[in-house]
């Protein structure tokens, strides 16, 4: 498969644009406002996601506040039903949250790893948000079982 990538912050997307079909997720923390998305006639949709920017490291730290949104399976699944429906229509997914760091690199880390083998350039060039990425590869492996 030769899907290609995109790691954004939400700076970069706001002008962002790609001359293929493509499709985008877009995190943002609870209670932060969505990022602005410029009009795209190649962006075939785009899914809005809430949660924080925690690790596996920290999740014992945090789960004491109930205010805290933690990556989940459901949200694993939300991702990896949307990139399904379009997979075979797009030539990139471009993901994005606040920096462009962590949780959009934990994202298209871990669907690079499920959808070409490969996920050390997003090592290599950014921090991916380990929570992230261990949900979506645990998550994508268990739905081909089924």
């Amino acid at each position: 498969m030769n899907i290609k990538f995109a790691v954004l912050s939400r700076e970069k997307v706001a002008s962002f644009d790609y001359e293929k079909p493509y499709i985008l997720i877009s995190i943002v923390a609870p209670g932060d406002e969505e990022c602005y998305l410029m009009y795209s006639d190649t962006r075939l949709n785009v899914l809005r996601m809430k949660f924080h920017d925690i690790n596996n490291k920290d999740k014992e730290y945090f789960s004491e506040i109930s205010s805290m949104v933690f990556f989940t399976k459901e949200h694993a699944r939300e991702i990896i039903d949307f990139v399904n429906k379009y997979i075979d229509r797009i030539d990139l997914i471009a993901v994005n949250c606040d920096g462009g760091i962590s949780r959009s690199a934990g994202v298209v880390a871990g669907l690079s790893k499920c959808l070409t083998g490969e996920d050390s350039e997003f090592f290599k060039h950014y921090m991916p948000n380990s929570l992230v990425y261990s949900t979506i590869i645990n998550e994508w492996y268990k739905k081909e079982e089924k």
